[in-house]
């Protein structure tokens, strides 16, 4: 938040003056970025680690299994 309020062209707070600023990822195709792709690799993520969470104990007992034979 910090970054877009100093960065906003027209913004009384603007200490970065660097080409487009932030007007630029309000533009297509560089808003696809935070609306589609950021959550798309955030469920993403979500959804393999909830199943490496839910192989670990069948993993472990296979192990234990394995270490006694």
């Amino acid at each position: 938040v910090t970054l877009a309020v100093t960065s906003a062209n027209g913004s009384r707070l603007q200490l970065i003056h660097a080409g487009a600023g932030a007007t630029a990822i309000a533009t297509l195709p560089w808003a696809i970025i935070p609306l589609v792709l950021v959550p798309a690799y955030l469920i993403g993520h979500a959804l393999v680690f909830a199943h490496a969470r839910q192989a670990a104990p069948a993993a472990k007992s296979s192990l234990t299994k394995f270490a006694r034979a």
